[in-house]
């Protein structure tokens, strides 16, 4: 924890911006690591700008104004994104999806989203950015190695971070969806920060502050390298004001 992924993957998304390149965000939570399709639940909910205090009409209005300005084959895939956000479909695609066991429900969810991400992709390079995937609840997990492929045959970038499980083991389902793809897999590993590092985060965030030698000492040396660790020590610090020059 602390040491970077979030904030990396943050700015990464700033850079994007303005580039005309489409940025889908979702993030895992313990509290919903056993819920199916959790993860891309996230991402939708983004997606369509979708509020907790939203009515139900209120976001079936938000998904038409959304579909409004994708491409058309995209709208075959809306029934199956609307029961992941809670909404069961009106007419007959509602009474067609009444009638799927869960499991064929299951797998046709996890074609409409590819079909869906392909489709956006043709309009205009997609960046998937999924976060804390070490929280990643087993649907979500199938569903990732289902879709990863399509990198292969379309512009889509999906970047996935995590935190390293006990003894820094990697996470097996990130392991296997890079043996699925690996002339297409780049994998970076964060470390903690080096002592010159430290040094040099130091300066960023006091520019224009001495801070006294055995003061600068123990941060440099207790925050074991973690960014985090350093940024909430001044942070903290600064209200109470022991950082005074």
């Amino acid at each position: 924890p602390g040491i970077g992924k979030s904030r990396l993957m943050q700015e990464f998304s700033l850079r994007l911006k303005d580039s005309g390149v489409v940025v889908l965000e979702g993030r895992c939570s313990p509290q919903k690591s056993t819920h199916a399709f959790a993860l891309f639940t996230e991402v939708l909910v983004q997606v369509f700008d979708i509020q907790p205090y939203d009515a139900p009409d209120q976001i079936r209005a938000k998904i038409e104004r959304t579909f409004a300005s994708w491409p058309r084959d995209t709208l075959a895939t809306r029934p199956y994104l609307e029961t992941l956000l809670g909404l069961w479909p009106e007419g007959v695609m509602g009474e067609r999806l009444a009638n799927l066991e869960p499991e064929q429900l299951r797998q046709q969810t996890s074609v409409a989203l590819r079909r869906l991400f392909k489709s956006l992709s043709t309009q205009s390079p997609l960046v998937v950015l999924l976060d804390d995937l070490h929280w990643i609840d087993p649907v979500s997990a199938e569903l990732l190695q289902f879709l990863i492929t399509i990198v292969a045959t379309a512009p889509i970038l999906f970047v996935c971070a995590q935190r390293r499980q006990g003894g820094d083991a990697p996470n097996d389902q990130l392991v296997r969806v890079q043996s699925l793809i690996p002339t297409q897999t780049l994998r970076f590993l964060l470390e903690r920060l080096t002592m010159e590092e430290r040094e040099m985060l130091l300066v960023e965030l006091l520019p224009q502050t001495d801070l006294q030698p055995d003061l600068r000492t123990y941060v440099l040396t207790q925050s074991e390298g973690n960014p985090y660790f350093i940024e909430e020590y001044f942070a903290c610090s600064s209200i109470m004001g022991i950082c005074s020059t």
